[in-house]
């Protein structure tokens, strides 16, 4: 860091850099197979092979030692012992220990590039060399306990004595994040402990900047604090500080911290003065240990390990829901003859060697994993953190968002929690996600029946629009057993749906008085307009064009137009950039409302220009192909020898295709492919008109 990056205030940009490696976006891949050095402690069922590849820059702290946890140590690790490859015992000193998580171990001593030996299991006591070493600097965090009191250090003491909840823990470079690794980001505690070098000083300022409190002690002793709630804004004239003296080369610092409110991101940072610079404590200062390399997991009779490894590939976060895509899996080994089966606490069920799915964050996850073979039965369990995040997906990218579809389709939403429902449906109604999207929402509503819920107007809107597609009269019955009271809070989303049935599904002629009857309801309003609009669309669709022309005039001399119409091309060409524009990023929800906007305004703009093309286009973005097929026939219809006549045919043959018409889609595309080999769509009708 450079001296300008490192002056107050640091947070909350440079934060946002500092976020600790230790929690994994993956697991590091191990083997499970028959041993090839002789088994040393014969009643461990388990053991894990490690190595360290450099000498360890602080003897007293030794070698990290950090194993997966899955449920086959004992919460004190009184079965753990390390041995090198000839069976000799070597010291170790147990850290600390996470069901399902991780289990973090000091060793003393480690010969370079040498295999040791970590042997674990059975549910046994084991006697092996331990040492004590200076534990530096570790990071733990917890639960903030209910009533927790934080103003000053006697509240803070008996507070975290209180937090029994573990989110987790792990060796750290130096105090500066702006994020728990271990669990949600918010309502929670965190104790950093380690050794600094002091060698030739005689004293040392400190200071801290934190969101929300923190507070410091420096050899048992308290010495500074900034309680309370508060953001982490400070520079060198309010930042908490302190002068301390110092009496050995080495003292031993603890940080407690505390982050309640949410509504702003979390700060923990310890710092020092040297000369005229504030910068955060540096991590050449601070004692820390080598880390080894775990190379494999092994089993002593050669079985596979229950031992899920995780693999976090991206997210995606949107409206406050974070989607993880992520991929469980067994470590290699030899797992043949086995069955498995994974068990999620979210109530995501499998049977296949590999799970590929979308979980949802923050909070951390548990799975079981299970292999049986004849009578035989091995349990493993892991947990999942999603403190570090891993690539960042994009909403506004369709090979992101259907890869995230894809992988939701593949569970069984009547298992599913509420909450990885709800995250389900959020993110799915930005998608063409179909039957994804509409067995979703229908099971999160089963689960959570509430029309006060914000999301409960979205869930209905999907499983409509989906049992729309299949069965429009159904679809029609469903929408009338509504909650009377919560259809009539969103009437003009449930008002338009019961139209577009009619109209575009059914194309039936009690679409005429229900129209009237809504425009009646609310009059001088948009929705009253689009209700008369939608009257000129089934004569339009009815091949009636006399009387939708008709239809669409008198709309159209309701609006107000100070210019008698003179401003309506210019405002036609802003309209057709605009819902261009969105559906190019990606924005089809926008799009649908800027086509509703336009059409309310000139409705005759639907039998001479491009409306029925992006409303095609955008009505297939949403995977309503049934709907998006008549605006595009009608389009073709109106205008034969239109110049949007290529594009017309090539978004209708893929709606063609959606909908299991595929010769027929074909037949076009290759035709776009062979006519006009120039135009921008003739690669891709080319590389469609082959698809299977």
């Amino acid at each position: 860091m450079t001296a300008a990056a490192a002056k107050l205030p640091l947070i909350f940009l440079t934060l946002l850099l500092a976020l600790p490696a230790f929690a994994a976006r993956r697991d590091r891949e191990t083997e499970s197979a028959t041993p090839a050095v002789p088994w040393a402690v014969q009643d461990a069922p388990y053991r894990a092979v490690v190595r360290a590849e450099y000498p360890t820059p602080s003897p007293e702290t030794g070698y990290t030692i950090e194993i997966p946890e899955f449920g086959h140590t004992l919460p004190n690790l009184a079965d753990c012992v390390l041995t090198d490859a000839d069976g000799k015992l070597a010291p170790l000193y147990a850290v600390w220990r996470g069901e399902g998580q991780r289990v973090l171990f000091l060793a003393k001593e480690m010969k370079r590039n040498a295999n040791y030996y970590l042997y674990f299991g059975g549910n046994k006591t084991r006697r092996g060399e331990t040492w004590q070493p200076r534990v530096s600097l570790l990071m733990e965090t917890r639960r903030l306990p209910s009533g927790a009191r934080f103003d000053n250090w006697s509240e803070m003491e008996k507070t975290w004595r209180r937090a029994n909840e573990v989110d987790g823990a792990g060796f750290v470079p130096r105090i500066f994040h702006a994020a728990n690794p271990f669990g949600d980001t918010v309502h929670f505690m965190t104790h950093y402990s380690g050794w600094m070098r002091t060698r030739g000083m005689k004293s040392v300022y400190f200071y801290t900047q934190s969101s929300d409190a923190s507070f410091v002690t420096v050899n048992g002793r308290f010495e500074l604090e900034w309680g309370g709630i508060h953001d982490g804004r400070a520079n060198q004239k309010s930042v908490r500080g302190q002068l301390v003296k110092i009496a050995n080369d080495l003292i031993k610092v603890d940080y407690y911290h505390v982050k309640a409110n949410p509504d702003q991101p979390p700060g923990m940072v310890l710092g020092w003065q040297q000369g005229k610079v504030y910068e955060p404590v540096p991590e050449n200062v601070w004692l820390r240990p080598e880390q080894a390399t775990l190379v494999g997991m092994e089993s002593a009779s050669g079985r596979p390990a229950p031992l899920g490894r995780i693999e976090l590939s991206s997210y995606i976060g949107f409206e406050n829901q974070f989607l993880f895509e992520t991929r469980c899996a067994l470590p290699h080994g030899d797992t043949k003859g086995w069955t498995v089966n994974w068990q999620f606490d979210d109530g995501c069920v499998s049977a296949e060697p590999v799970v590929e799915r979308v979980t949802v964050g923050m909070l951390p996850l548990r799975f079981r994993v299970t292999l049986r073979r004849e009578k035989e039965e091995l349990r493993g369990i892991r947990r999942m953190d999603f403190g570090t995040l891993p690539r960042m997906a994009s909403i506004n990218d369709a090979k992101d968002l259907d890869r995230y579809v894809e992988l939701m389709g593949k569970q069984d939403p009547a298992t599913l929690s509420v909450r990885t429902l709800r995250a389900y449906t959020t993110l799915l109604q930005l998608s063409p996600g179909g039957q994804v999207a509409a067995k979703c929402a229908a099971a999160f509503l089963q689960k959570h029946p509430d029309p006060t819920d914000s999301l409960w107007v979205t869930a209905q809107m999907l499983r409509l629009r989906g049992l729309m597609q299949l069965d429009p009269k159904l679809a029609l019955s469903e929408l009338a057993k509504l909650d009377t009271k919560a259809r009539q809070q969103h009437h003009e989303k449930f008002d338009l749906l019961e139209l577009e049935l009619l109209v575009f599904y059914l194309r039936s002629d009690v679409a005429v008085n229900r129209a009237r009857q809504i425009a009646a309801q609310h009059p001088d309003s948009r929705l009253a307009r689009i209700a008369m609009v939608r009257v000129g669309d089934l004569y339009r669709l009815q091949n009636r064009m006399k009387e939708a022309t008709a239809q669409y005039q008198s709309v159209q001399q309701k609006a107000t137009d100070e210019t008698g119409g003179k401003k309506l091309p210019a405002q036609d060409r802003a309209f057709s950039i605009a819902v261009s524009e969105m559906l190019l990023d990606g924005q089809r929800i926008e799009a649908e409302d800027k086509l509703l906007e336009w059409e309310a305004v000139h409705p005759m703009v639907k039998l001479d220009s491009d409306f029925l093309l992006l409303r095609g286009r955008t009505l297939m973005a949403g995977g309503r192909w049934r709907e998006a097929l008549a605006e595009l026939d009608s389009m073709l219809q109106l205008q034969p020898d239109s110049a949007y006549q290529i594009d017309i045919n090539f978004h209708r043959a893929r709606a063609l295709y959606e909908l299991g018409q595929k010769p027929e889609a074909r037949k076009i595309w290759t035709e776009i492919a062979k006519k006009y080999p120039r135009h921008e769509f003739a690669a891709q009708s080319s590389k469609w008109a082959v698809t299977p």
